[in-house]
């Protein structure tokens, strides 16, 4: 008789469970593949090791076209050189002797290894019957391994078989091969850099008092720099200024700046900005986004301002944050230039930590361009999202000092990188839009209806409107605390996400009934009123109803202009950013081109100072 789903999921995980068995169920191997290529990629991490070190390698599942019910995974080293020391699981419970992985959501894991022969086995089942296969891109595992040589060893390549189903093999819910490929991953080993010797100094820099302590913390070179509040408040009181700019010196690869939330509160008070700043990149923070009064809160609010401590911190990403960022760029057909950089604020207060992620306004970062790089090579900025996608961020390259600078404006804290990625559609060619839809091709703002066909004359719908202005703006993740749901936007993907991250940021909304209406298409003048909200995110200023009406009056169609979108109409047009057509109208009613959303979306990002202008 057939095995049905839930009894083949459930003797997968009893094999996890019976010990010392590491191979899959001899019916998944012998299934037949339902895809004739393959349709998915795993990706082994590519890191550089330190002399001494263990190395954490991940494996990386990119998005599945079907959930992943079941895996196994062999990964071959060179055993003369490098040691299994242990796997770090990612999702999945790691199996023991008690065969408690059985009840775990996340499924069961278990691993061995042979450092004679050069191999770590690793597999994992959903143990739930098919309730929690794996359905989104994240890392599987981590390989940890160190070297066994005194000397480094130059490169090494991390690799698998994936002819053999015995060492590579994933299946869907109902126990059919998928199709997937492998991308070889590579370690090198090298020395450590010594870091320089702990110090303590007490010194002013650009005219802030501030204390340095440079140490070794997890084999990073970490400067903090504290600032003495008490002389800083006095100082604000008698030396009226606008920044507080505190430089880091020496090229750590983590620069915190430290202060109080009272020192915060008066900057806050006062309207003033803080400015953190590196060999590699610069941070400029005001202190009203860092939001002290909600932090308090958070906290307890009987703890005073000065009792706790707001880090500001610029570091570069850790080896494995890298190596992933490398990956997901490469999956996407992309280029990064530089290394990525986390940009974190956190307060504490003895054990209790309050991270800030998002802001109210555009926040400025400035990440160097290493030398030798044509900053022509630069299309644009962009975020890592939690799920490792990358995200464009609005980025002008900028010329300060002898150096060229990406600047990145973005609502968020995270990681940030620089990529280079041009791109070109075939059929805008000889379309009055090239420029525009090229543009924001690279910029990873707009995608084509294939590889090289954008479509420029075909209409948009509201969703897909909402999808391309969430990104050219480069929010990512929904605000906190502002729900956005319709009834009509279940299933959609990945414009169902961009719609709910539109919707809590106010910059759409929906219909008396709850709908969104995702698959309409969208008229121009609800595209201009997006647009408008877009500026005030951008701080550009709003036109109010009372002034509406004149500056609307130029347009031979003028009349045909709802009141809901008067005021949102006449502040697009009074940035330029919305223009007639050549009859003067503005054709409030009609549909929207890709190739008109495209000139929209470039245009705002130009008004608002946020990309360079052509």
């Amino acid at each position: 008789m057939k095995k049905s789903r839930t009894s083949k999921l459930r003797s997968m995980a009893a094999v996890l469970i019976a010990a010392g068995l590491l191979s899959l169920p001899a019916y998944q191997a012998s299934a037949a593949s339902t895809d004739a290529v393959p349709t998915g990629k795993v990706t082994i991490g590519s890191v550089t090791q330190y002399l001494g070190e263990r190395a954490y390698i991940p494996v990386y599942l990119h998005q599945p076209s079907k959930g992943v019910a079941s895996y196994g995974i062999e990964v071959n080293f060179d055993p003369s050189i490098y040691e299994i020391t242990d796997i770090l699981p990612q999702y999945g419970k790691l199996n023991d002797d008690s065969g408690s992985c059985a009840d775990s959501p996340e499924g069961c894991m278990q691993y061995k290894a042979d450092n004679t022969a050069g191999w770590v086995r690793v597999i994992w089942a959903d143990a739930s019957g098919g309730d929690h296969p794996i359905t989104k891109a994240q890392v599987l595992f981590y390989v940890g391994l160190k070297n066994k040589k005194p000397q480094p060893s130059g490169k090494s390549l991390l690799e698998v078989d994936t002819l053999n189903e015995e060492n590579f093999l994933l299946t869907d819910i109902d126990g059919n091969k998928l199709s997937y490929e492998v991308v070889k991953g590579e370690i090198v080993t090298t020395y450590r850099p010594e870091p320089p010797p702990t110090t303590k100094v007490e010194q002013k820099t650009a005219d802030v008092p501030v204390k340095v302590e440079t140490t070794k913390e997890n084999n990073r070179v970490v400067t903090t720099v504290a600032v003495d509040n008490e002389k800083l408040l006095a100082q604000l009181e008698t030396q009226p200024q606008k920044t507080v700019t505190i430089p880091v010196a020496g090229n750590p690869e983590v620069a915190v700046a430290e202060l109080n939330g009272k020192t915060v509160k008066a900057m806050e008070t006062k309207d003033m900005v803080l400015q953190i700043q590196t060999e590699k990149a610069q941070y400029t923070l005001p202190a009203a986004q860092i939001n002290i009064d909600t932090i308090s809160k958070q906290v307890g609010q009987q703890v005073e301002l000065q009792d706790i401590k707001v880090s500001v911190e610029i570091a570069e990403s850790d080896p494995i944050k890298k190596s992933l960022v490398m990956e997901a760029a490469s999956a996407k057909g992309v280029s990064v230039v530089g290394v990525p950089v986390d940009f974190k604020v956190e307060a504490t207060y003895g054990s209790k930590k309050v991270e800030v992620k998002q802001f109210n306004q555009y926040v400025e970062r400035q990440i160097a361009i290493p030398d030798g790089i044509d900053p022509r090579q630069i299309t644009t900025g962009v975020v890592v999202n939690d799920d490792l996608g990358l995200t464009h961020v609005p980025t002008k390259i900028t010329l300060k000092n002898g150096t060229y600078y990406a600047q990145i404006n973005s609502m968020t804290n995270s990681t940030y990188s620089v990529i280079y990625h041009p791109k070109s559609f075939k059929d805008v060619e000889n379309h009055w839009s090239k420029e525009q839809v090229n543009d924001l091709g690279s910029r990873l703002v707009i995608n084509g209806q294939s590889e090289d066909q954008f479509g420029p004359d075909h209409s948009v719908t509201r969703a897909e409107f909402t999808a391309m202005i969430t990104r050219a703006l480069g929010l990512h993740s929904m605000r906190a605390g502002q729900p956005a749901d319709f009834t009509d936007i279940g299933g959609l993907g990945d414009l169902e996400a961009s719609t709910r991250i539109a919707a809590s940021y106010n910059l759409v909304a929906g219909y008396v009934d709850g709908t969104f209406q995702p698959k309409a298409p969208i008229t121009r003048a609800e595209a201009m009123v997006v647009i408008s909200r877009a500026m005030q995110k951008a701080n550009l200023a709003q036109v109010n109803m009372d002034n509406a009406a004149s500056l609307l009056s130029t347009f031979a169609d003028n009349d045909s202009v709802p009141s809901w979108a008067a005021a949102g109409i006449a502040t697009a047009v009074s940035h330029n950013v919305v223009q007639g057509d050549e009859a003067s109208r503005l054709n409030p009613s009609g549909k929207l081109t890709r190739a008109e959303t495209a000139a929209l979306l470039q245009r705002l990002l130009i008004k608002a100072d946020l990309i360079n202008s052509k």
